[in-house]
């Protein structure tokens, strides 16, 4: 990780390398969605969360 400035006057961040990504999605959740329950996602999943909150659980692999 590279420490790099990316705001005037504020303390840099730590960047990593560029990752290639083959595709990318964004969801919006409605308003009032309170609970998806148990799922496994199909693939790969890297969520980010601009607003609100989220609980998220891991399952133990066995």
């Amino acid at each position: 990780m590279t420490m790099t400035p990316a705001f005037p006057n504020e303390a840099p961040f730590e960047l990593s390398a560029y990752y290639p990504a083959s595709r990318i999605r964004f969801a919006h959740v409605p308003a009032g969605v309170r609970e998806a329950g148990f799922h496994t996602p199909p693939d790969r999943l890297l969520a980010i969360w601009l607003d609100g909150h989220v609980n998220l659980k891991q399952a133990m692999e066995r």
